[in-house]
């Protein structure tokens, strides 16, 4: 799934007019995850979901402004399902938001 979310995912950034952007290595934390998403203003976020899980856990996210995170109009955790209490974490701050775990359907989500 990885390298087809990759593939795939800069070819939805161009069919949708936008960017791709990776956000990985020896150097991720959540403090840089959360200021990426708020500096590049995402429509959508494809993200581990074990990264989902620890952010909706994290005093980053309780402590960030929802408004910060209004660009954000889906959030794919992939590799797993997430746990319910988590998804409902995350939408106390990504009001504007849905989560799916389809990420091959992320196109039909955003073109409806």
């Amino acid at each position: 799934m990885f390298h087809f979310g990759g593939f795939f995912g800069g070819i939805y950034a161009m069919l949708l007019k936008g960017t791709l952007h990776h956000v990985y290595g020896p150097e991720f934390t959540l403090d840089k995850y959360l200021d990426s998403i708020v500096s590049r203003t995402p429509t959508y976020i494809v993200m581990g979901a074990h990264h989902f899980v620890q952010l909706s856990e994290s005093e980053l996210l309780a402590n960030m402004d929802s408004e910060k995170l209004s660009s954000v109009k889906v959030i794919a955790p992939t590799g797993s399902a997430v746990p319910s209490a988590s998804v409902e974490k995350m939408l106390t701050k990504f009001k504007n938001c849905i989560v799916s775990n389809q990420v091959m359907y992320l196109p039909v989500i955003l073109l409806n």
